[in-house]
């Protein structure tokens, strides 16, 4: 055999090869995308807004997804930003447990709801900043995190209404922006926190 068609053998092999590896990687990322439907199911349930729910919980799915399939520091940051997507829905889901139908007619909400979206709002951005902190290139973490956080925390308050998600928000960035401009500005040789 002379080495040319050895060569396009090799070559054939390797590309098959790489399309199986990037299609194991995408089925797993598939499997992770699938542990936002208990979210989904409880949100919709509630849901005063069903069509931004299941657009929340589609964008929130393909986050998942992509972040996996990815890799490396995207894929990283999903334990943090499902914790705090996690921790935001079940704040404004259990406000309006305490709270009943008040939440839904808007009467004290102001007492339980947006309180409790704000305070998860700060939390998830805080967990956010300590995950980042670990690692050695932190904006990847942020985004992931972040985002997911925010769209779980907005799956909750969608059952409630805008201002709890607006409070989460802003509770969320007031948490972010100087900690991820400490992170992003930290030298480049810094060690990130153990």
């Amino acid at each position: 055999m002379t080495t040319a068609p050895m060569m396009e053998m090799l070559e054939a092999v390797q590309a098959r090869a790489a399309r199986a590896y990037e299609l194991a990687r995408a089925r797993r990322a598939l499997q992770s995308a699938l542990w936002v439907l208990p979210l989904v199911v409880v949100a919709l349930a509630l849901a005063e807004r069903p069509f931004e729910v299941s657009l929340l919980a589609l964008a929130m799915m393909a986050s998942v997804w992509l972040a996996d399939w990815r890799g490396k520091e995207w894929g990283r940051a999903l334990p943090a930003g499902l914790g705090g997507g996690l921790l935001t829905f079940g704040a404004a889901i259990s406000a309006r447990w305490v709270m009943g139908d008040c939440c839904a007619s808007g009467a004290g909400c102001s007492d339980w709801c947006i309180p409790a979206c704000a305070t998860a709002g700060g939390l998830a951005g805080l967990l956010t900043v300590l995950d980042a902190g670990r690692a050695a290139n932190p904006l990847p973490r942020i985004a992931t995190s972040a985002s997911l956080s925010a769209m779980g925390g907005a799956m909750g308050c969608a059952c409630i209404g805008y201002a709890g998600a607006g409070a989460m928000l802003i509770a969320m960035s007031l948490v972010l922006l100087p900690g991820g401009i400490w992170l992003i500005r930290r030298p480049l040789g810094a060690e990130p926190a153990a």
